[in-house]
């Protein structure tokens, strides 16, 4: 599938040595626990995605589900599609794929053009919706307000940034609307990948060379050493582990200074490639069960 091919293909995964700062958090949020946050990491490694229902026209939302639903929401090309893709992608203990559905990636903005309700585990709804901005239409508006407007069941609206562009005029409008209907949101920052500028190469040992050990006779007999092989990799470099974290914080910083009454101060930072190893995905997934009253005690 070709959904699934865009999870693997990209740069191999940088070293992280610098500690990194994916979630910022006003004082008064609980952080999840280990024990939570593995929990949640099994759910959606294991359980069984499907996507449910599609949406195309206002008029046939009927605010009608019974189970509690997280909406993704953001600007045309904003990465939403990538990161669900990354959200919703259960492996088996073994490494196997369980997963039947995918988000949609396309190389032009504004693919998505439906409300796309993906089920998983039978126990939370992902709602994904359409792009706002360049290549949208007009029904897509009217599709998300009158989705916004019924859907009693909504916990949580994820509206997403681009870490580099950050929010925007268009972004303030779709916030004063989640304000003005009452549905919660958070800021969730993409593409933490396109603030990385000098990764350092460095070279780590295989393991059969950390395993290769020269005999007593071996040494007497004066052979040459055996070879060291090393495997090239590169690691995240300090100056960009710093400007990630510091845009992570200013994320909080920003949505605190709004005094917008609907939001959730805590801003998590993702990278949907494996480069960063899918940074903030685990985060976000407790995010979605502590909306949803599903984390464990």
């Amino acid at each position: 599938m070709k959904e699934l091919n865009s999870l693997k293909k990209g740069p191999s995964a940088l070293l992280i040595k610098h500690p990194l700062k994916v979630v910022a958090r006003a004082e008064a949020i609980e952080r999840p626990t280990r024990r939570q946050m593995e929990a949640t990491r099994r759910f959606f490694d294991n359980c069984n995605v499907s996507l449910s229902r599609i949406v195309s026209e206002p008029e046939k939302i009927d605010g009608l589900s019974t189970l509690p639903e997280v909406a993704f929401m953001g600007r045309s090309n904003v990465g939403k599609s990538s990161l669900l893709n990354a959200l919703l992608y259960p492996k088996s203990s073994s490494g196997s794929v369980t997963n039947k559905e995918f988000a949609r990636v396309a190389n032009h903005p504004g693919y998505t053009k439906t409300l796309n309700f993906f089920t998983c585990g039978r126990q939370v709804r992902v709602v994904d919706m359409p792009g706002y901005g360049f290549g949208s239409r007009t029904q897509q508006g009217e599709l998300i307000k009158t989705y916004l407007q019924n859907q009693r069941t909504l916990k949580r609206a994820y509206v997403l940034a681009s870490c580099k562009e950050g929010l925007t005029e268009l972004d303030d409008m779709v916030l004063d609307m989640l304000e003005e209907y009452g549905v919660p949101w958070q800021l969730v920052y993409t593409k933490l990948d396109k603030l990385v500028t000098k990764p350092i190469d460095v070279s780590i040992p295989t393991a059969a060379a950390k395993n290769q050990k020269q005999s007593f006779l071996q040494k007497l007999s004066k052979k040459p050493p055996i070879p060291q092989h090393k495997v090239p990799k590169q690691q995240l470099s300090l100056q960009d582990t710093e400007t990630i974290n510091q845009k992570v914080q200013e994320g909080l910083d920003l949505v605190q200074q709004r005094g917008n009454a609907a939001v959730f101060e805590e801003v998590i930072g993702t990278s949907s490639t494996k480069m960063l190893t899918y940074l903030g995905i685990d985060e976000l997934r407790a995010s979605i069960f502590q909306a949803c009253g599903l984390l464990c005690k």
